[in-house]
């Protein structure tokens, strides 16, 4: 017996009036009348930011600015830029602030108890005392910049405060320290080298990652009761005294490697020594002979 098949047929009727039920709801395709105008806005109507173009500036109000140019510090004594408010972000704008002769003061230097400050983008070259002195200010950010020759006597490349955040900076020839920060701070992916004093200093309850420090005087690290790790010190020599790859008290030192220092590859008091690895040292590959420290797992050549 042959099956019946059913046959379901649509109208085209039907399909006409679906497309145009679909058609009256969608809106007209002529575009409207008169000149086509662009929807982008600038970056000044996204963020307003106030440019900078001479030195010896001081900002006194909260908000963005940004270098339009290099700009050399012509004058004695004084501060290449000074911030005095809370809440500011200064863009160098991948410029450089620089002084040539030996009689300036910081080249960015923040006054007083401030808040909220970030640096970024740009080179400080030169300055007497502190490339950027950050280290009255609470809340810092400091990114991208590079520090050189700074601190003739005994200045800083980079001094900031407590709970400062510095990423991809790198501090070269200052006469001082390389980068200084102050207590719950995070350091990331910067570097010292060449400082005529330690390479960084790390100061209670903070963090030191993925950085390096080679041919500074006296350390390439010295960290207080605070985290360095996946860190790299070599070739640091010593002012005097024999100079230490890492130096640390009360704290954690892990996945880090010390090479060719004059003095230890790492240097520990009271700390826990874990997955390191210490070669070519001067003096000992890790030394815990002062204060009891925990050493497990690293690898440690003389």
């Amino acid at each position: 017996m042959r099956r019946k098949t059913a046959t379901i047929v649509i109208p085209i009727c039907a399909v006409v009036l679906l497309a145009g039920n679909w058609l009256s709801h969608a809106g007209s395709l002529n575009p409207p009348p008169g000149p086509v105008t662009g929807t982008m806005k600038t970056l000044d109507e996204v963020e307003a930011r106030t440019p900078i173009s001479t030195f010896g500036i001081t900002i006194s109000t909260s908000g963005s600015y940004y270098f339009t140019q290099n700009l050399d510090v012509a004058a004695c004594g004084g501060h290449g830029i000074v911030i005095d408010a809370d809440d500011v972000t200064l863009d160098l704008n991948g410029f450089t602030l620089s002084h040539t002769f030996n009689c300036s003061l910081d080249g960015i230097h923040v006054s007083g108890a401030r808040r909220n400050i970030a640096i970024m983008n740009g080179t400080v070259r030169g300055f007497s005392n502190d490339g950027v002195d950050l280290s009255t200010a609470l809340n810092s950010r400091v990114s991208d910049l590079n520090l050189f020759e700074n601190g003739q006597t005994a200045g800083e490349g980079l001094q900031s405060g407590e709970g400062s955040c510095v990423v991809r900076c790198t501090a070269e020839n200052n006469g001082g320290r390389g980068i200084v920060v102050g207590a719950s701070s995070t350091i990331r992916n910067c570097t010292a080298q060449n400082n005529g004093n330690v390479g960084f200093l790390v100061n209670q309850s903070s963090t030191i990652s993925h950085c390096s420090a080679q041919s500074n005087q006296i350390n390439g690290f010295h960290v207080v009761n605070s985290t360095i790790t996946h860190c790299t010190a070599g070739n640091n020599t010593g002012a005097g005294v024999n100079g230490n790859g890492i130096l640390i008290s009360q704290g954690l030192v892990a996945d880090c490697t010390t090479h060719d220092n004059q003095g230890d590859g790492i240097e520990a008091f009271n700390s826990l020594v874990h997955g390191n690895t210490s070669f070519s040292n001067g003096g000992m590959p890790i030394n815990n002979s002062v204060a009891s420290s925990t050493v497990v797992n690293n690898h440690a050549v003389p």
